[in-house]
């Protein structure tokens, strides 16, 4: 993985599941800029819904354009001040690690 992310840290009221499914919205969005296969290769995300963050590497132009629509997505789906948004680089993050297929988009079972 790259030493380039998005993290993204939500409140208590916040649904994470639900922000886990706009980063799969994000995903799909970008399916319109890449082809699947290629963002297969190279988004990634890591969602913990123990410490409410979700990270997205952003270390490709896939990624970065994953970490984009869902940030844009995540605007409009929670209240202002339901998270907050840094950016990590060099390493001062766990790493977005989750590699992502078509199970996790349609909600089959792996």
């Amino acid at each position: 993985m790259t030493d380039q992310q998005i993290e993204c840290a939500f409140a208590r009221l916040a649904d994470v599941q639900e922000a886990e499914e706009l980063v799969h919205l994000a995903i799909i969005a970008a399916c319109g800029l890449y082809s699947e296969p290629r963002l297969r290769m190279t988004t990634r995300y890591k969602c913990c819904e123990e410490t409410r963050i979700i990270q997205i590497d952003t270390g490709t132009p896939e990624g970065e354009s994953v970490g984009a629509i869902f940030i844009a997505l995540a605007d409009r789906a929670f209240d202002l001040g339901s998270y907050t948004l840094r950016t990590l680089k060099g390493g001062d993050g766990a790493g977005a690690t989750r590699d992502w297929n078509k199970h996790d988009l349609t909600g089959a079972a792996s």
